[in-house]
């Protein structure tokens, strides 16, 4: 039977599109922003999540597929869809109501008054808001991996690129037409429609891994990191000169580069900065791992439980952040001290968690409060240590 080995430098990536998905969504202009990208760039945490949890999808299926048949991982697949529409009710109901009460910046003047039409709406798919919309997004996308890895399981891999280029191609030009499975308000980030390609470009790159990897290796790894490594930064001086001089004009830069509508220019920059950062980890791995592993590694695991616990923190840093009238540096300051501590509470969190499974790579430490404490000021020296030593 075929070996499927969980990758540690796609969890290290992951772990990285953690810690930028936190600061983003904490939000504010802070000291940590700019290496981030502060939610900006032609690249965000989102692209990275995506694109990865299709090639991930497609190792696990590929897997289970292997033991039980596709089949069963199809409805292994489903079954998960399922979980995570679940979550998707539970937070949204939980987030909407927060919303608009306080109010907070993203609320919709949502009508709380008719509490049943709200929960159909939920229930169905038809609403959603500002953080809650991720999972909704991911359900329907391991819904449609269910449809998607038979296929490639059947070698129809040109099929299934072609199918969701084209679907893709219909939402630039007609989104109202084809914005699928249905129009859901709230949900203006992140339509299905755009950001599905990403996925199927993950699920079949997941599916042809060890393919990619083979031929991959009779090229220059050095020549591979240089490359990738120009091109990504062609891709960064372009932003900043755009954002300095106004070298695109603002309509065209948005048909590019556009996050919600997931543009052209978006997608090939989120391969090229995926590929040189896979490339320039596993390059540098060992110092990587001795830098910073023990706080991004943990991150990257377990990515789901990262985001259901940063979704109280972000709605907590945004009421603390509603109340606050600072401005200039103390602001910076203030963003800063928020987005790190809404880290370490994150990586606190998953790191006393419970494992999921016998299988995980991780072993939490005994949750008792000293413990808790001393790991927690270990963490805060070390971190600090790290974003500040430069």
């Amino acid at each position: 039977m075929r070996s499927f080995p969980r990758d540690p430098r796609i969890d290290f990536i992951r772990g990285i599109a953690v810690v930028s998905m936190v600061i983003q969504h904490v939000g504010g202009l802070s000291f940590l922003s700019f290496a981030f990208g502060a939610g900006a760039f032609y690249v965000s945490a989102a692209e990275v999540f995506v694109f990865l949890s299709g090639l991930v999808t497609a190792r696990a299926a590929l897997k289970t597929a292997a033991r039980s048949g596709s089949r069963a991982a199809a409805v292994h697949l489903l079954k998960r869809a399922v979980k995570l529409y679940a979550l998707t009710v539970v937070l949204t109901l939980l987030a909407l109501p927060l919303l608009e009460l306080i109010p907070l910046p993203w609320a919709q003047d949502l009508d709380l008054g008719q509490p049943v039409a709200l929960l159909w709406s939920v229930l169905t798919l038809h609403q959603t808001g500002y953080v809650v919309d991720i999972p909704l997004m991911y359900a329907l996308l391991v819904a449609l991996a269910a449809l998607v890895v038979p296929l490639l399981h059947a070698g129809h891999t040109r099929l299934v690129l072609i199918a969701s280029a084209a679907l893709w191609l219909a939402y630039q030009f007609a989104p109202d037409r084809a914005d699928l499975p249905w129009a859901i308000s709230g949900n203006g980030m992140f339509p299905f429609s755009a950001w599905q390609l990403l996925f199927c470009m993950g699920l079949t790159v997941g599916h042809h891994w060890d393919t990619i990897r083979t031929s991959a290796r009779s090229a220059s790894r050095a020549g591979l990191v240089c490359a990738s490594g120009v091109a990504t930064l062609g891709f960064i001086l372009l932003y900043l000169l755009d954002h300095a001089q106004r070298l695109i004009p603002s309509e065209v830069d948005g048909l590019l580069f556009g996050k919600s509508h997931v543009g052209p220019g978006r997608i090939g920059a989120t391969l090229v900065v995926l590929a040189f950062g896979f490339l320039l980890t596993a390059a540098s791995w060992d110092r990587l791992v001795r830098a910073v592993g023990w706080f991004v590694l943990p991150l990257g695991r377990n990515s789901l439980r990262c985001y259901v616990l940063h979704v109280p923190v972000v709605y907590g840093a945004a009421i603390i952040l509603h109340a606050s009238r600072q401005v200039g540096l103390v602001a910076r300051a203030e963003y800063t001290f928020l987005q790190v501590g809404a880290l370490l509470a994150i990586w606190l969190g998953v790191r006393f968690m419970p494992p999921r499974s016998s299988h995980s790579t991780l072993t939490p430490l005994p949750i008792k409060h000293p413990a808790i404490a001393i790991e927690a000021s270990r963490a805060t020296r070390v971190f600090a240590l790290t974003i500040f030593r430069f």
